[in-house]
């Protein structure tokens, strides 16, 4: 009996070492699954092919280093047409017109709104800013020529030469040291037109033109003349009588020849012009006749010749026939 109970004891104590056994030999948990991650991705440098992307832009130097306004000037450095719609150019702080480019040169205007006599040039390429080390040096403008040299108040005068303003935003004319508005003058780069300010009184005067501080003077002067009246007959009559005026400077022989103009005002009342028609007109004799007036007054006789005017001595009288 006690042989049989320790056989079955031995059998059991088998049994459980090999339930261990096979509790050890399991297999592991699998592992946490990782997430892979993309490629890293390196930017190409700019300007490698295949990549559509230009290289950088570099600036350095310009040539002239002086010049007129409007001038064209060079400026040279690398990749300059590639990042043509990216550039900026500027004299200072004036923003200038690129008109042609190429991989190594950029061809500028001198731009007409500078005033400033010398400036850095200021190369912009995208983010990039780069000043020159050189200063531009802007030429003073030159009077060759004017077209005349005497006439009336008002009358028209070109002025020849270059470096002149081509623009309308700053000043640049004046007549006996007064600045004329550019808004009432013409303008261009070698090319200037302007109207002698009215009831400018007789005399000769200078004609100037001054760019970035820098004054220039005409060669001639230019002589202001008025007409004058030395005699008028008859002095009285009626509508379409034909007055003779005589004097001198009674017409514009000296610029594009506008019209002499005679007026009738009254002489008690100083108001209303009427005028009269013109049928002949010399730079010594004028001869008109009288327009349809009140009856019984008096009237001041006026001669314009461009914007000068004189009146004569003597007053009309108007009578009806």
């Amino acid at each position: 009996m006690k042989n049989k109970i320790a056989f079955a004891a031995l059998i059991m104590f088998a049994i459980s070492i090999i339930g261990c056994s096979d509790d050890n030999t399991s297999s592991p948990p699998p592992p946490d699954l990782v997430t892979p991650q993309p490629p890293e991705v390196v930017d190409p440098l700019p300007g490698t092919p295949g990549t559509g992307t230009p290289a950088p832009s570099t600036f350095t130097g310009f040539y002239p280093k002086n010049a007129f306004l409007g001038d064209t000037i060079t400026i040279t450095g690398t990749n300059i047409e590639a990042n043509r719609a990216n550039l900026q150019l500027k004299f200072g702080n004036v923003e200038t017109t690129i008109v042609s480019a190429t991989p190594t040169t950029a061809k500028v205007i001198v731009p007409n709104d500078l005033n400033e006599a010398e400036v850095k040039i200021v190369y912009t390429s995208g983010n990039t800013s780069i000043t020159s080390s050189d200063s531009f040096h802007l030429n003073a403008p030159v009077i060759n020529s004017i077209s005349y040299t005497k006439g009336f108040a008002g009358q028209f005068i070109n002025i020849y030469g270059k470096g002149f303003r081509n623009s309308f935003h700053i000043d640049q004319i004046s007549f006996n040291g007064i600045v004329i508005q550019a808004s009432l003058t013409n303008v261009g780069n070698k090319e200037l037109f302007l109207s002698v300010p009215k009831d400018t009184p007789k005399g000769s005067y200078p004609i100037s033109v001054t760019i970035a501080g820098m004054t220039v003077k005409a060669p001639s002067l230019f002589e202001v003349v008025v007409p004058t009246i030395t005699s008028m007959t008859p002095t009285a009559g009626s509508k379409d009588t034909t007055i003779t005026i005589k004097g001198t400077n009674l017409k514009d022989i000296y610029g594009i020849g506008i019209s002499t103009l005679v007026s009738f005002k009254d002489a008690e009342t100083n108001q209303g012009s009427t005028a009269g028609m013109v049928i002949s007109s010399e730079e010594n004799e004028i001869k008109v006749k009288a327009p349809k007036l009140q009856s019984g007054h008096t009237y001041k006789v006026t001669v314009l010749v461009v914007k000068g005017a004189v009146t004569a001595n003597e007053v009309f009288k108007y009578t009806e026939n």
